[in-house]
């Protein structure tokens, strides 16, 4: 393995490999400079049988090949998937397309990761086309332009000139897709102008290993032989579960299928594939979705039964190490609640029933019976899914939306189309409610498998076990009044799908309900939405709910029911329950609770101070259990009163007065000098007063004045 870093595919610089001296691949070192394979959604134009120009979609795959010259080619792989826009993308297996290089951004198909199944590249062999021996000819000579089968490497012309016929034949013997075969040998023989082909009678490059092609490439009498033991013998090694080429039955990649064993090329399996896309579009697509087979899932094992609805008559099994293996649903019934799906079966059934392993007759031609080669498997015991009716989109109908006494009941089914999910995997429905206030959100249980679904979406191909759900006991009692936005979400783990599903709903709505004091009623809008509304039964007033200190009156109605009273008035706190009668035996009751009323006054309590006589100022302070004072204190210079009030939140007012008689009589000293002009001075006991100061009877004043100068 040689790795080059990206810096040389970004700047096309060139990059020196180191050969080989490995025999008998024995290569000396070379340079080339790398570039990287990519894929690219293109508009094509082409011409049909009809000679009319038609237009489509296609997927071409770019790929650098270390042969023939180390060359950058492409190739048609199918038509583009409706989820892969025009652009260009990258893929390391043709199934998953990724925007970057690093392939970590993958194509989102809808809610899940984009997944391509080119429909030639996973049909399984065991298919018929619908085209005709002539058909296939008019694509060689009309649309190949080969007229003759040529006489030697150095002639014009085609083996597969006048060929039709052959294929179609032994498609019918041997049970293989004629078309699909004929693409194979397209690409093996180069058209059918290889020297292998002219020379040997060879379409398919049968022996011819890697090494010394030629040489070894298998000698056959005729073209006809050559595509007989194709079909009825070489092939059937390769689909035969017993022998160690089987990888599958269908042409795949290098991870299964064919491809695994049959050719060196990375994009063998591509190129076929879209080949016989090619053939099929110039022909008139009859072929394109013809056929339905299903993708297994990886790492499951997968029994084929003899007897459809018992399971343990294994014809044979198919491994959990097979990756991308696919099989024909050719019908579906269902046992004792199981679906069971008729498929061929990859060896041929001797008349007995009997598989033919490929280690049993391999050197013989072996007819392929299609009444008796078949066998049966269970659909729920595995996971699978359908390409032809994958598209990314919602499946989703909403069958049960109904009240089950005070429960409310839905049941439905949603799904991703083409998605199968069983019993075995991880599939939630859930139920969601969206107000403006948010989104409330009801798990919802599973459903019983439905007959319905793989009738109407699977037209008896598949069984969509686990997309249905059943809850007949949702309790939305304690939903808030509001306008809620009915809802849907599916989450599954098998393919990583999540995503809302459209409530589709068409029939009748439930009626108006009454639950927990509130009314609950279903509305359905113009563009089908559904919406619930839910209000109170019994509509109350507003009415003060701050705190008060008078009684509150609290006032009812309703539409038309009949009230035990439209009004109360609280004078205290404590509740009250209003009752509406429909006159018919039903009620409903809204209980309004009042813890707003105050009536009591705050206590108001005084400070101690002293009560023996003062000769100063005395000072009172004062607290309240409520509410707020018209002060914490008050300072008495002289006998009197003074009030504190209270007052709190409610509104009620408390006053405490405060009566002083222990302050000594005091005189408050006010003198001014009248006549003249200087400053007067007093003191009393050294101590100088002012104007305004309190003196005793007995106290001494000295005057002290002091003329202005001058």
């Amino acid at each position: 393995i040689d790795l080059i870093p990206m810096i040389y595919l970004d700047n096309a610089w060139p990059f020196t490999l180191g050969g080989t001296t490995t025999s008998p691949y024995v290569e000396a070192p070379f340079t080339m400079v790398p570039k990287m394979n990519k894929y690219t959604v293109q508009n094509i134009s082409y011409g049909d049988i009809t000679k009319a120009t038609r237009t489509t979609r296609d997927l071409i795959h770019e790929h650098y090949s270390m042969w023939g010259g180390y060359s950058y080619g492409a190739f048609t792989y199918g038509p583009a998937p409706d989820w892969l826009a025009n652009g260009v993308y990258y893929s390391w297996d043709g199934i998953t397309f990724y925007t970057d290089r690093d392939c970590k951004n993958p194509v989102y198909n809808g809610a899940v990761i984009g997944r391509y199944y080119q429909y030639y590249q996973y049909l399984p062999l065991r298919s018929d086309t619908r085209y005709t021996g002539a058909e296939i000819d008019d694509y060689v000579e009309i649309a190949l332009g080969y007229t003759k089968v040529p006489t030697s490497t150095t002639d014009s012309g085609s083996m597969l000139f006048g060929q039709g016929d052959n294929f179609i034949s032994s498609q019918t013997k041997y049970g293989m897709n004629a078309l699909l075969v004929f693409s194979l040998a397209y690409h093996e023989s180069g058209g059918g102008t290889s020297s292998i082909a002219i020379t040997k009678f060879n379409l398919f490059g049968w022996g011819a290993v890697d090494s010394n092609p030629y040489d070894g490439a298998a000698v056959f009498t005729s073209i006809a032989q050559s595509i007989d033991e194709m079909m009825g013998i070489n092939l059937r090694g390769y689909i035969s579960p017993e022998n160690w080429r089987f990888f599958g039955s269908v042409f795949g990649s290098k991870t299964s299928g064919l491809c695994v064993k049959y050719a060196s090329d990375l994009y063998w399996a591509e190129k076929i594939a879209g080949r016989a896309y090619k053939i099929d579009r110039w022909l008139g697509n009859k072929d394109f979705n013809a056929v339905d087979y299903a993708i297994l899932n990886d790492s499951q094992t997968v029994n084929i039964e003899k007897t459809e609805g018992t399971d343990t008559t294994n014809l044979y099994t198919l491994s959990s190490a097979l990756k991308d293996e696919s099989l024909i649903f050719q019908s579906n019934n269902r046992i004792s609640g199981k679906f069971w799906a008729r498929t061929p079966t990859t060896m041929p059934l001797n008349p007995s029933g009997v598989p033919i392993l490929f280690t049993d007759i391999h050197d013989a031609l072996v007819e392929y019976d299609r009444n008796i080669s078949k066998g049966f498997i269970i659909s729920t015991n595995y996971y699978y899914m359908m390409p032809r009716l994958v598209d990314g989109k919602t499946q989703s109908l909403v069958q049960t939306l109904a009240w089950n006494a005070s429960k409310l009941s839905v049941a439905g089914y949603g799904f991703v189309n083409g998605y199968n999910a069983p019993s075995l995997a991880v599939a939630a429905h859930t139920l969601t409610l969206t107000s403006d206030a948010g989104t409330t959100s009801y798990v919802l249980g599973d459903g019983s498998l439905s007959e319905q679904l793989t009738t109407d979406f699977g037209q008896n191909l598949v069984s969509y076990d686990g997309t249905t759900y059943n809850s007949p006991t949702l309790d939305v009692s304690a939903l808030a009044p509001g306008t809620y936005t009915l809802g849907l979400t599916l989450n599954e783990d098998r393919y990583g799908i999540s995503t809302s599903l459209p409530f589709n709903y068409a029939a009748e709505l439930p009626a108006d309900q009454v639950l927990n004091g509130k009314f609950y009623k279903f509305e359905r809008l113009t563009d089908q939405t559904i919406k619930l509304h839910v209000t109170y039964a019994i509509l109350i007033a507003p009415y003060i709910t701050t705190p008060t200190n008078k009684d509150i009156v609290v006032n009812a109605s309703v539409a038309t029911w009949t009230l035990n009273t439209t009004s109360h008035t609280f004078t205290e706190n404590g509740s009250f329950t209003f009752i509406a009668t429909d006159g018919l035996g039903g009620s409903v009751e809204r209980t309004v609770v009042i813890d707003n009323i105050d009536k009591v006054p705050p206590v108001i309590t005084i400070g101690n101070y002293p009560l023996e006589m003062q000769d100063t100022s005395l000072t009172v302070t004062a607290t309240t259990n409520e509410g707020t004072l018209n002060t914490a204190s008050h300072t008495f210079q002289m006998n009197g009163s003074f009030s504190f009030i209270a007052t709190d939140t409610a509104g009620n007012v408390t006053t405490k007065i405060v009566t002083i008689t222990n302050i000594n009589a005091r005189y408050a000293v006010d003198f001014v000098v009248v006549q003249g002009q200087g400053t007067l001075g007093a003191t009393v006991d050294s101590t100088a007063i002012l104007s305004g100061d309190y003196l005793t009877p007995d106290s001494t004043i000295l005057s002290t004045i002091t003329p202005t100068t001058g």
